[in-house]
């Protein structure tokens, strides 16, 4: 997604979760694959990456990560 001050990945996830602490600790778990797609978005589309969320769908929940710069 492009917004005016960058990109925003949304990644939609089909874990099984269901507690807020299952939720942050997967959400921990695909922090580096993130900031890997983070990287690849920002080399091919000279653009930075504002955020990466991820969708747990089971959970109809949404997580937002923030990129390091």
């Amino acid at each position: 997604l492009r917004e005016v001050d960058g990109l925003v990945i949304i990644d939609y996830k089909t874990d099984r979760v269901k507690t807020d602490a299952e939720i942050a600790a997967r959400a921990d778990l695909y922090r580096g694959q993130l900031t890997a797609y983070a990287a690849a978005m920002s080399r091919i589309l000279g653009q930075r990456v504002k955020t990466c969320v991820l969708f747990f769908l089971s959970a109809g929940r949404a997580v937002e990560l923030e990129m390091e710069e």
